[in-house]
Order: C-alpha cells, then structure tokens, then sequence
C-alpha cells in the first residue's frame, strides 16, 4: 500500500520532468537548427515546444527571432508580445524584436513609442537607445535622436553601430566637430567593413571646412562661417576650416594625402584638448575630447590614422601589413587606456 501511495505521488514529478525535458530538447534542436540558417525546421521545433508548453517564454523568444529572419514580421511581433505578457525571461529582447518589426511594417511611429515604453521600463538600454534613435533619425527629429543615442553611448561605449548613427546624425544636424568625433570612434571600433568605408568618406566630408580660393588671386582663400553652426564647438568649426588650407600650402605640398590626413587628425585633436575646459561636460567633452588628446599626443597617433583609414585606403592598408610592430603598439596603448 505505502508503495502504491509512493507512486501515485511521485508518478506526476517524473511526468513534469519528462515534460520539462522533452520542452528543453526542442528547443535546442530549434536553436541549433537556427544557427544552420534552417529556418523553416526551427520553427517547427518551437511550434512543438509550444503545444507542450504554451507559456514558455523561452520558446516563443526563439519563435519571435526565427519569424524575423525569414521576414514574416506579424508573426514575429505575436510571439514577442508573447513574451512581454509572461513579464518573465528575454522580455528586453522581446521590445527589440517587436519594436524592430514594426518599424519594418511602416509602423514607425508604434515603434517609437513601444521604444520610449521599453526605456523608461529598462533604463537607456544601448539597443533600446540605438533603436529609438534610428526611429527618430528617419522621422527627421535629430535633437531627439542625437539625445537618444548618446544616452545609449554612455550606457555601452563600445556598440559601435552607436557612435556611427550618432556621426550621422550630427553631419545632418551640421555639427561638424562633434561628428568627426563620433565617426573616428565607429572606426576605431570598426575599421575594415562596408559601413566603414561610408563613414570614412563622410568623415572625410566633414573634414574638408567651407575653404574656396579666390579666383585670380593666388595666395588669397576665403573661409565662410556658418552662423548657424554648433555654438558650443564654434572655435573647433573654425579650426576645421583651417585645417583644411594645410594641403594647399608649401610647407606641405610634397606631402602624401596618407601624410596630410595624420597631420590634420593630429591638430584637430590636440586643439579641441586644448579648448577643454573644466566646467564642460557631456559624451564629448569628457569621452572622446580627452581620449582622442592623449592620442594624438601618443607616439602612435600615425599608426591610428592607418588603422582607422584601412578599408578604404590601399595605401593605409598596405602600411598595416608592413608595419604590425607598430601596429601592436596601438594596440597596447588603447589597452593601457582601458
């Protein structure tokens, strides 16, 4: 009798770990499937898992992120709300998926908000801000997703999709200085893709100063100031006007544009460090100004200005080749920098 009684109550604790086992099977047979790009088999492994548990938040996670990628974007965001109603694990991730599908659907401005809800839900998550910021950036409100992002930035420097959108941003709001900045972080942390490439000819743009010389008259250039331009980097704006002469003049004309690019980078930084004042605050002046100082300060300054410059210049690309002492230098030194 004690046990039959004995089974009866135990009979049920090895159907729940049955259960629980075959739930966790699947789902890691969905997971590996998704890694092999199968899709479609991932999914069904999810589905699966579903019917044994419907309340798993880990599977409808799973299913959220495999209906993404094979752009079945209502699905995804039915799972993601999933997700966010069981208030349980992923529900971070979850605001992410759902937010991003809808932004997908068209549906920007529901993504906006579900952004901000996720937000003052979580803090200044980096992916929520780096999220909110692009909704804003194709809504056109640049002040909300300069702000947005460089709240994210501070959250995690080291997301560098971040520091681009955050030198996007600023070329289009105009702010020069700032953006240069913002641009060599993204290539520090991200030298040699096709995104660095686009954001090394823009920071090449923003680097280039209003500088016009005056027809028939030689020695004469004129540099046009924007009256609208960044108040609180104004000298900095003029600095970059100025810097942009330096390829025209004598001193220099023998000098490669690999040569040229150092020197300017060199000034630009050492001059902003020197425009710094103890009362500033904010990302720039006590992130990127103090760091991007002591850079060019450095004995490696020259190595830097190759790395960042490798995916779209063979002759920076070549030197990195040439030159890997120099380049672990570099390396070491950002190391020390933590």
């Amino acid at each position: 009798m004690k046990q039959f009684l004995f089974l009866l109550i135990f009979l049920p604790f090895l159907s729940f770990s049955q259960k629980a086992k075959t739930l966790d099977s699947l789902i890691s047979l969905g997971v590996k499937c998704y890694d092999q790009q199968k899709y479609e088999l991932a999914i069904a492994q999810y589905q699966k898992a579903l019917k044994i548990e419907p309340n798993s938040a880990l599977a409808n996670y799973e299913l959220a992120l495999t209906y993404t990628a094979v752009k079945e974007f209502e699905k995804a965001i039915k799972s993601s709300e999933a997700v966010i109603d069981l208030n349980k694990e992923n529900v971070l991730a979850a605001y992410l998926i759902k937010g991003s599908c809808l932004d997908e659907l068209g549906k920007t401005e529901e993504s906006i908000k579900l952004f901000e809800k996720g937000i003052k839900k979580f803090g200044y998550d980096h992916l929520l801000c780096y999220n909110l910021g692009m909704d804003y950036y194709r809504m056109g409100e640049l002040a909300k997703a300069q702000e947005t992002v460089e709240h994210g930035i501070e959250t995690k420097k080291s997301h560098a999709s971040s520091h681009m959108l955050l030198g996007y941003i600023l070329a289009d709001e105009g702010m020069k200085a700032r953006s240069i900045l913002a641009l060599h972080y993204f290539l520090l942390l991200e030298p040699s893709t096709k995104r660095s490439e686009k954001a090394y000819a823009l920071l090449m743009k923003q680097m280039g100063g209003n500088v016009k010389r005056e027809e028939g008259a030689e020695n004469k250039i004129n540099i046009y100031v924007d009256p609208n331009a960044d108040p609180e980097f104004s000298s900095a704006e003029l600095m970059l006007s100025l810097l942009s002469v330096n390829g025209t003049l004598d001193e220099n004309k023998d000098k490669t544009p690999e040569e040229l690019f150092i020197i300017n980078t060199t000034s630009m930084f050492k001059m902003l460090g020197e425009l710094k004042n103890k009362k500033d605050k904010g990302l720039y002046w006590e992130f990127y100004i103090p760091l991007f100082d002591d850079l060019a300060r450095s004995n490696v300054i020259d190595a830097y200005c190759y790395y960042i410059s490798q995916q779209s210049n063979a002759v920076s690309s070549k030197w990195l080749e040439e030159n890997q002492t120099h380049f672990q230098e570099l390396v070491e030194w950002f190391k020390k920098k933590g």
